[in-house]
């Protein structure tokens, strides 16, 4: 049984329209989207998974290409898997590619995109070369002499100057009897030689002669150019530092 007023309540009230659209089609991605690799251990192609999945109501047959490599299978009805496998260039480099899927008889198309990265591997030697992308050291060097070598990089390589790591201990020189030796770490990653000064002036201010500081394992990375302005003044930076039992690499 109605209301003897469902009239008035039908008339009154507000009607709303809700439309909902169903999206029908499909979804095409790549499970590799980035690729790094060294160019001296790249492999002849590499190989990634393709993933092509049915969205709502969706029965066509989707294609796929690309104007570089092979996909097997090239097409199918999704949901469906396939390989796509791409040669290595052979130069150094960020290469793209893109891979489209076509639904038959239809101008639906999706995308994907693998991104590979070829970087040339590291070569390294115990002196100063003429230009360097990255230094590494291992060994106690006290943090004053760490900090005038790191002035003089700063000064003789072009490019900006960022520690990616740097640990640094803090030890006390006066023991109680019975006491354990006493020390503090600190861990720098990816500051500047300006950080590092910083820190280290307020250490030394702050425990004064009562601890030493040293630094046992640096990395150093050059970004730019890496050319060394001042190889006299590099020389002289790498001859004072090796006074001390550490190993210094320099890489370009």
């Amino acid at each position: 049984m109605y209301p003897d007023n469902y009239v008035k309540i039908f008339v009154e009230s507000n009607i709303e329209l809700r439309e909902e659209k169903m999206r029908r089609g499909f979804d095409l991605e790549v499970e590799r989207k980035e690729v790094e690799l060294k160019l001296e251990e790249a492999p002849e192609q590499i190989s990634t998974k393709v993933l092509i999945k049915r969205v709502g109501a969706f029965e066509n047959e989707v294609i796929l290409k690309s104007e570089i490599g092979k996909i097997m299978p090239s097409s199918g009805i999704p949901d469906f898997e396939a390989v796509w496998t791409i040669p290595v260039p052979k130069e150094p480099g960020e290469y793209t590619y893109v891979l489209s899927g076509n639904a038959k008889g239809t101008d639906l198309i999706r995308n994907a995109e693998v991104k590979l990265i070829l970087k040339r591997g590291l070569q390294c030697k115990s002196e100063p070369p003429e230009k360097i992308s990255e230094i590494r050291i291992e060994g106690d060097v006290e943090a004053t002499a760490l900090i005038d070598f790191l002035r003089s990089v700063g000064r003789s390589v072009q490019g900006s100057k960022i520690i990616r790591q740097c640990s640094m201990r803090i030890e006390f020189f006066e023991e109680k009897s019975g006491e354990h030796k006493k020390s503090i770490n600190i861990q720098f990653e990816s500051v500047t030689i300006d950080d590092v000064a910083t820190v280290t002036r307020a250490l030394k201010s702050a425990f004064g002669v009562t601890a030493g500081i040293k630094c046992g394992l640096l990395q150093l990375e050059v970004i730019g150019e890496g050319k060394v302005t001042d190889m006299n003044d590099m020389l002289s930076a790498d001859k004072s530092i090796k006074q001390m039992p550490i190993k210094i690499e320099y890489c370009w």
